[in-house]
């Protein structure tokens, strides 16, 4: 399974995890979704996007949005899920940052 982060994770800022999985059986995958959960990444709530039908040999894709909440390192687990195969996990380490408001970024620049 793969799990990549479009951006550097900041508190309460907006990120999106890109998320894959080969199906590798020569027959289609039903009812296929990813699950995203964890502390301080998903506000203590899974969120599941459904992917439908993944062919033989194809590769299942969704890409699941998120707002960590709490700085520091975290762990986001990955769960997929279809009529053949369940439970299918990963996790990424995710080192959430705290948010410097860009005005901020400015006035310090100035003080200096």
């Amino acid at each position: 399974m793969g799990i990549e982060l479009v951006r550097e994770a900041r508190v309460n800022q907006p990120m999106t995890a890109e998320l894959t999985l080969l199906n590798c059986l020569p027959k289609p995958l039903l009812n296929c979704s990813f699950t995203i959960e964890g502390i301080g990444l998903t506000d203590g709530k899974p969120i599941t996007a459904k992917v439908g039908t993944v062919g033989a040999k194809q590769e299942a894709k969704a890409s699941i949005d998120f707002k960590p909440n709490i700085t520091g390192s975290n762990v986001l687990l990955v769960n997929f899920d279809s009529d053949k195969l369940k439970n299918i996990k990963s996790f990424i380490d995710v080192a959430v940052k705290e948010y410097i408001r860009p005005e901020f970024l400015a006035l310090s620049c100035l003080v200096l």
